[in-house]
């Protein structure tokens, strides 16, 4: 899994939900939906309870990495935009 992988959380309260993934860390993982996990506060999630979607947001990666303020409303355009892909 890598930053801007669109993933599908598989358990938990919000199971079924669609994120980008922010960060990369050891297990763990960090995502942001823009709305309820905006990139402000990302959600800390195990590698192993989310489902990779085989989609990746390369612009989206690419502001991540660089630090540029990618906006939320930039987040949710993205993950609906995969969505209607699947």
């Amino acid at each position: 899994m890598k930053i801007g992988d669109i993933v599908i959380s598989l358990c938990g309260h919000d199971m079924g939900e669609w994120y980008v993934v922010e960060q990369v860390l050891n297990e763990y993982v960090f995502l942001v939906d823009g709305k309820n996990k905006p990139i402000e506060k990302p959600k800390k999630k195990k590698a192993k309870h989310v489902l990779a979607t085989g989609h990746f947001a390369e612009s989206m990666a690419e502001k991540l990495l660089s630090k540029q303020s990618a906006c939320n409303a930039e987040i949710r355009k993205t993950i609906k935009f995969f969505k209607e892909q699947k």
